[in-house]
C-alpha cells in the first residue's frame, strides 16, 4: 500500500509504472498535482486520491502537458471524487475488470478525454458535469452501452474537436448523445 497522508501539493508528476505487488495508491491530502501515469498494476486494485481538484503541470514537465492516465490495470476503485480539471489528457484504457467508471462527478474541463479498451466497462455516468472537452475519443470498450455522463457535452455544443465514439457496445453519433440517444 503506498498512503502519503500529510502531501498537500505536488508541483510535478506522479508516475508508477509495472507496478508489482502494489494494491493500493492512496494521497489523501493532494489538492493540486502536476500529472499522475500509472501502468500495468497486475495487483492494483485502488487508486484514490479523493481531496484533488486540478491536475496542472506549470513549468516545462513533459513539454507542458497535464495529464491523468491510468493505463494497464485491474482496478476496482477509483477517488477522484473532487477533482475538477485536467488541464490536458485524461486517458484510461486497459483496465479489463472495471465496469463502471465512478469517482469524477465533479470534474467539470478536460483538454482531451480518452477512454479505450475497458472490456469490462459498461457505462461512464461519472462524466456529468464536464462542460469542456477539447477532443472526444471513446473506442473499443466492448461492453459499454451507457454514454450519458457526455450527453450535457453533446447537447451544449462544448466538444470543440475530434469525436471519435467507435467500436463499443453502443456508438452514438454525436447527435444521437444529444438527443436521447446516449444509451441502450
Amino acid at each position: 500500500k503506498m498512503y502519503m497522508s500529510n502531501l498537500e501539493l505536488i508541483g510535478g508528476s506522479i508516475t508508477y509504472e509495472n507496478c508489482g505487488e502494489l494494491e493500493n495508491i492512496e494521497f489523501p491530502s493532494v489538492t493540486n498535482l502536476g500529472a499522475v501515469k500509472v501502468e500495468w498494476g497486475a495487483n492494483l486494485k485502488s487508486i484514490k486520491f479523493p481531496t484533488l481538484n486540478s491536475v496542472q503541470v506549470s513549468g516545462n514537465i513533459y513539454e507542458g502537458n497535464s495529464y491523468l492516465d491510468l493505463g494497464g490495470l485491474e482496478i476496482i476503485e477509483i477517488d477522484f471524487n473532487q477533482l475538477q480539471t485536467i488541464d490536458g489528457n485524461f486517458q484510461l484504457s486497459s483496465n479489463d475488470v472495471l465496469t463502471n467508471l465512478k469517482g469524477f462527478d465533479q470534474l467539470t474541463s478536460v483538454e482531451n478525454l480518452m477512454i479505450s479498451s475497458n472490456y469490462g466497462l459498461q457505462s461512464i455516468s461519472t462524466f456529468g458535469n464536464l462542460t469542456s472537452v477539447n477532443n472526444l475519443d471513446v473506442s473499443y470498450n466492448n461492453s459499454l452501452s451507457d454514454l450519458c455522463g457526455l450527453q450535457n457535452l453533446a447537447k451544449n455544443g462544448a466538444i470543440n474537436g475530434n469525436y471519435e465514439v467507435a467500436d463499443n457496445y453502443h456508438n452514438p453519433t454525436k447527435e444521437e448523445l444529444a438527443s436521447n440517444g446516449c444509451s441502450l
